[in-house]
């Protein structure tokens, strides 16, 4: 019982994303960049480019794809009740250079509206830790990205 569940589970996830033409690897980005970006108190305009943003320059999309891939990693995103799924693919799939990466472009999605909230914070971390990043490296990446929102 509890496997036929699991695969239900499993196909719901990537059952209309992957008829896209995404990969899984790119629709589990996607979620997880929704998942920040719906983490605080909304999911705005400010979240919502620097989700399309980063999966744009990422994955080398146009803007129509990265608008596209981005509104399924939220369809999924909506209809999950987990991540390690998703970190579980990222970890598969990419090396640890690219692994700390996603981890920045994590940071970009919860800094893009200028506020980090508690709630945000913990969900890196527990993201990056999911996903093998160490602390530093998580904690680096978050420098980064400030000092690149600092300098615009």
């Amino acid at each position: 019982m509890l496997k036929k569940l699991k695969d239900l589970l499993s196909k719901s996830e990537t059952t209309g994303p992957e008829k896209k033409g995404f990969e899984e690897k790119q629709i589990a980005a996607a979620v997880l960049l929704a998942e920040a970006a719906a983490s605080d108190e909304g999911f705005g305009e400010a979240e919502q480019k620097a989700v399309i943003d980063a999966l744009k320059r990422h994955f080398e999309l146009t803007d129509e794809e990265a608008q596209e891939l981005a509104e399924a990693g939220q369809e999924s995103q909506a209809k999950s009740v987990e991540i390690f799924s998703f970190t579980r693919t990222i970890k598969q799939a990419y090396d640890y250079e690219d692994r700390i990466e996603m981890v920045e472009m994590l940071w970009e999605v919860v800094l893009a509206d200028g506020v980090l909230h508690a709630y945000e914070d913990q969900l890196l971390r527990r993201i990056a830790g999911l996903l093998y990043v160490e602390d530093r490296d998580r904690g680096e990446a978050r420098q980064r990205v400030l000092a690149r929102v600092n300098a615009s």
